[in-house]
C-alpha cells in the first residue's frame, strides 16, 4: 500500500475525509483498515453479502462498490491464478526421458482446459499414447501421488466441490463466504449503538495517518461522480454539519468458503518465478500482486448497521432551480448516504428555509441492515 499524503485540496474529497475520521471515531471504526462503502444499500439477501465480500476493493479511504465495476476475487483466484501454477511434477519425471517430459508440455498446453478440469486423467490419456510399460505404471502412479499432496491440486479439486457454491453447481453457483442474511441479522441484535456529532469546520480532513490517503472514489452531493458538478461544489464548499445516531453496529468478519485453499495463494504470492506457468493466456505475478496488480487487496469484514437516523445541514444558500434539481434526486439518496435500490424502507427527505439553506434527514428502521463499508486487508499481510 502507498505511503499516505495530506489531505487533497479539492473540496468534495476533503469534505469526504472528513467525514471519514468523523465516522471511525465516532462509531470506533479503525482507520487502518476501514474503508466506506457507497452507496449504503439495504442487505436483502445472503448474495448481497457475498458480492461485496468477492469484491476487490480499490486502495481509497472510500469505494463506490457495483458488482459489474470491480474484479472478483473467485474469478481471479479461479480463472486467472490457479490456471496460471503448476503443481511441482518432479516424482514421476524420473521414470521418464527428457524427450517424454518435453512431449507432456506440449500435449498439457495443447488440452490445458481438460487438464484444469482433471489434471490426473489428462496425464493417463498422454502416458497411454507415449509410455509402456513399467515406465507407465511408474509415472502415472508417481504423478497421481504428486497430485494428492500438491496445495495446487488441492485448490482445484476443492473448486470442483459442489458443496461450496450456493446452488451445488461448480460451474456456474454463487461461491460460498461464511455468515449469512439471517445471521448477520442476528448478531445486529447484540450489536453496539452510537451517537456522534460532525462539522465540516472543525473535523479534521487529513488521512496521513489511515491506511490510503486516497478519498478520490466518492460521489458528490448527489449520485455524481463529477466534483465539479455545481451541486457538489456549492455542497462542498459550505459548511456541512450533522448529528448521528446509529442503533446497532457491527463488524463481521467474512472468509471464502471451502472452495478457496489459502496454501496456493501464498505459494503463488511468495514465488515470483517457479511455480508459474509461461506462454500466451497465462497471469503472471507481476499482473496479479505487482505495484498494480488486480490481487494486492481482500475484504476481511464487513461493516454493517441499523436504526440510523442522520440530519445533515449546509450553510450553503440554494436556488429555488437548485432546490428543485436536489428534490429530483432525493429518492436515490443524498451525500453521505446514497443508494441505487428502489427500497422505500430506507428513507431521504430534504426541506430548505427561507434563505435557501438546506436540512437532509436520512433514516432507516432498526429492522434492515445496511452496509457501511468494509475492512481491507493487503494480500501480502495475510501470510506475513
Amino acid at each position: 500500500m502507498s505511503t499516505p499524503t495530506q489531505s487533497a485540496a479539492d473540496p468534495l474529497e476533503q469534505l469526504q475525509n472528513k467525514w471519514y475520521n468523523a465516522l471511525t471515531t465516532g462509531l470506533e471504526l479503525d482507520e487502518q483498515s476501514f474503508q466506506i462503502v457507497e452507496a449504503s444499500e439495504p442487505i436483502e439477501a445472503t448474495a448481497d453479502l457475498w458480492a461485496t465480500a468477492d469484491g476487490i476493493p480499490p486502495e481509497s479511504t472510500t469505494q463506490v462498490f457495483t458488482q459489474s465495476g470491480y474484479d472478483s476475487f473467485y474469478d481471479l483466484y479461479r480463472n486467472r491464478l490457479l490456471y496460471s501454477l503448476k503443481p511441482d511434477e518432479t516424482d514421476w519425471t524420473e521414470y521418464v526421458t527428457e524427450d517424454d517430459v518435453k512431449s507432456w508440455k506440449q500435449y498439457q498446453q495443447k488440452h490445458r482446459h481438460a487438464y484444469f478440469k482433471d489434471p490426473v486423467t489428462t496425464f493417463e490419456r498422454w502416458a497411454t499414447l507415449n509410455l509402456v510399460g513399467s515406465t507407465q505404471t511408474n509415472a502415472v502412479e508417481a504423478f497421481r501421488q504428486t497430485m494428492q499432496t500438491s496445495p495446487i491440486m488441492t485448490a482445484l479439486q476443492s473448486l470442483r466441490n459442489p458443496h461450496y457454491y450456493e446452488n451445488g453447481d461448480a460451474d456456474s453457483g454463487t461461491p460460498k463466504y461464511s455468515d449469512t442474511y439471517d445471521e448477520i441479522r442476528s448478531k445486529l441484535a447484540d450489536g453496539s449503538s452510537y451517537s456522534f456529532t460532525f462539522d465540516s469546520e472543525e473535523q479534521s480532513g487529513s488521512t496521513k495517518d489511515c491506511w490510503s490517503s486516497s478519498g478520490k472514489d466518492i460521489l458528490g452531493l448527489i449520485v455524481d461522480r463529477h466534483s465539479e458538478h455545481h451541486l457538489s461544489k456549492t455542497f462542498s464548499e459550505s459548511r456541512v454539519q450533522a448529528n448521528a445516531s446509529f442503533d446497532s453496529v457491527v463488524t463481521v468478519p467474512i472468509t471464502a468458503g471451502g472452495w478457496y485453499n489459502a496454501a496456493a495463494l501464498e505459494l503463488a504470492l511468495k514465488h515470483e518465478e517457479s511455480v508459474w506457468r509461461t506462454g500466451d493466456g497465462y497471469a503472471t505475478w507481476d499482473e496479479l500482486f505487482g505495484d498494480d496488480g488486480a490481487m494486492q487487496r481482500l475484504v476481511t469484514d464487513l461493516v454493517v448497521t441499523a436504526g440510523v437516523d442522520v440530519t445533515i445541514t449546509s450553510d450553503a444558500s440554494y436556488s429555488a432551480e437548485q432546490q428543485s434539481e436536489i428534490k429530483d434526486y432525493e429518492k436515490k439518496g443524498l451525500w453521505p448516504f446514497y443508494r441505487t435500490s428502489s427500497s422505500d424502507r430506507v428513507k431521504t427527505s430534504t426541506s430548505f428555509d427561507a434563505q435557501g439553506h438546506m436540512e437532509v434527514h436520512f433514516q432507516s428502521p432498526s429492522d434492515v441492515p445496511l452496509l457501511l463499508g468494509v475492512n481491507v486487508q493487503s494480500v501480502e499481510s495475510l501470510f506475513d
